[in-house]
């Protein structure tokens, strides 16, 4: 186009002149303005988009019916340390007897002495001292040792009458001591029996008895001293059940986190949410009902900052029921609300943490309980999930968001004025301020135009949503440094501070997807050509 305006002029300017007369290395040509106007780009996202942009993997978004939105933090953990309430460990206990009281002189013959049954009652208590009325085992060992003074044969029958096997039978060791030994030792698994307990006291106790005949060699003296003594254990073991009354030992049943990095986005520029809330749901396998205590929920900012939930949620412990006995292996559920009028969720969250830890602690059999009858089995476990909901119902104040615009200033190369102009369609309840920056191949900023359109708010129905959006129009002529920068960018980076509309008067506004924010950007300007 230049070159065929400049041989256009040419000729009006030669034509019925002296041709001849001209130096043509003395012509300078005139110059002409050429005016232009192209599209910068065009930003057009819903605010159901926007939320799409947030790169946070936990996080889920909802959307009602009526387009309402809102944040889900979703947290699953399972707790199944059957030993926080009862821990059986090792078992060991020791008796003896004496079966006379006097001194058996020798005699000429060899006599049989039939003793009558002796009883033991022999404990067997956990670790800390919780009842017991019965525990299946799965596994461990068994383990006895009977030792006697006496140098003689003894035939003995041991009864373990509260140790069972799969039939319900006591079971029975019939054996021999010879009299060339002082002890004989039996062990067997553990595995399918069960021992059955009666509390005296604050003892576990259960019974043995011990039935045995001496065969009295002659010449041989009975002393009244000489001792029978039983040792018995039970050693690793482990169980399939148990059954009694656990007590109010207090149980870590939770020790866990929720990243919450979507607040990256949001900074801590004024938000305020208007009611977040937790909800913690259980399903407890346990025959144990709890009382949890909220006292160590916290959040913690980028900073590293806490703040600890307080109110009356965690005043008063939190009652998780638990299955009878008629209901072995099946889980009961219960579940419990956090917000904002028991408790100071909003400020924990205000705060836009980008991590929550909830370290429960559980009392069980707490006050409320009337389940006198605890279980537990080896696949007895709580689980417990933690959803963190979010509504999309707040206010903000000074919330910023960037938007990229892909542009090549080098085409406008020969631009001597060049004027930005910004059209914003919006239907989002926020008021704020637009700025631009010129960005080179590097990423760096070359310049920057701040606070160069206004972005309004639409008024409010009385359904809660925006009614019509507003159109704002703004414009803003380069400098000489701008059209520089502007004609070596490869980029422009549109990036809004904005405020909900109210916030200084405290309103919450609601933000629904379907709300649009269009920003329109064109160029408009000249460039000279010379002829």
């Amino acid at each position: 186009m230049n070159k065929f305006l400049r041989t256009f002029l040419l000729l009006l300017i030669t034509e019925g002149c002296d041709f001849g007369s001209i130096e043509l290395d003395k012509v300078k040509g005139p110059s002409i303005d050429n005016a232009f106007a192209i599209n910068l780009g065009n930003i057009k996202y819903t605010v159901g988009e926007l939320i799409d942009d947030l790169e946070d993997e936990s996080l889920e978004v909802t959307e009602g019916s009526d387009f309402s939105m809102s944040f889900i933090f979703r947290d699953t953990s399972f707790f199944d340390d059957v030993d926080s309430f009862v821990e059986v460990g090792e078992i060991t206990n020791t008796d003896s007897f004496s079966p006379f009281d006097v001194d058996i002189p020798a005699i000429g013959t060899e006599a049989t002495v039939t003793i009558p049954t002796k009883n033991f009652e022999f404990e067997f208590n956990p670790e800390n001292g919780e009842r017991l009325d019965s525990t299946f085992f799965s596994g461990g060992t068994l383990t006895y040792t009977l030792s006697s003074d006496f140098d003689i044969e003894i035939d003995y029958i041991l009864t373990l009458k509260d140790v069972k096997n799969s039939d319900n039978e006591p079971l029975i060791f019939d054996r021999t001591l010879p009299a060339i030994s002082s002890s004989d030792s039996q062990s067997r698994s553990l595995a399918g029996l069960k021992n059955v307990s009666r509390r005296i006291g604050s003892s576990n106790i259960f019974e043995v008895a011990l039935d045995m005949t001496l065969h009295i060699p002659a010449g041989k003296t009975i002393n009244a001293s000489d001792e029978v003594a039983i040792e018995l254990a039970f050693i690793d073991s482990q169980f399939s059940a148990l059954f009694g009354d656990f007590g109010s030992d207090p149980v870590e049943v939770q020790k866990d986190s929720i990243l919450i990095s979507a607040f990256d986005e949001f900074s801590e520029n004024g938000l305020a949410l208007n009611n977040p809330s937790i909800t913690m749901d259980f399903v407890n396998t346990f025959g144990v009902e709890l009382g949890v205590s909220l006292d160590e929920i916290t959040s913690f900012n980028a900073d590293n900052s806490e703040l600890t939930l307080a109110g009356s949620v965690v005043d008063n412990n939190q009652f998780v029921d638990a299955p009878n006995n008629t209901q072995l292996g099946q889980g009961v559920k219960s579940s419990f609300s956090i917000d904002k009028s028991n408790s100071n969720i909003d400020e924990l969250l205000n705060t836009t943490p980008n991590k929550m830890v909830f370290d429960l602690t559980a009392i069980p059999n707490p006050p409320a309980s009337d389940n006198i009858n605890n279980y537990l089995t080896d696949s007895s476990y709580v689980e417990i999930v933690t959803t963190v909901e979010i509504p999309l119902d707040l206010k903000m104040d000074g919330f910023s968001k960037e938007f990229e615009l892909s542009v090549s200033g080098s085409d406008l190369n020969d631009a001597d004025s060049l004027k930005i102009n910004i059209e914003v369609i919006n239907e989002i309840p926020f008021n704020g301020l637009l700025n631009l920056s010129f960005i080179d191949d590097d990423g760096n900023a070359l310049y920057t135009l701040a606070e160069i359109a206004l972005i309004t708010s639409p008024e409010i129905g009385i359904d809660g949503r925006s009614t019509e959006p507003t159109i704002t129009l703004s414009s803003v002529a380069l400098d000489e440094e701008g059209i520089d920068a502007f004609l070596n960018s490869t980029e422009v980076i549109a990036s809004m501070s904005i405020f909900t509309l109210g916030h200084q008067d405290g309103d919450f506004v609601k933000i629904y997807s379907d709300y649009l924010l269009e920003i329109h950007l064109t160029a408009e300007g000249k460039a000279s050509i010379d002829l």
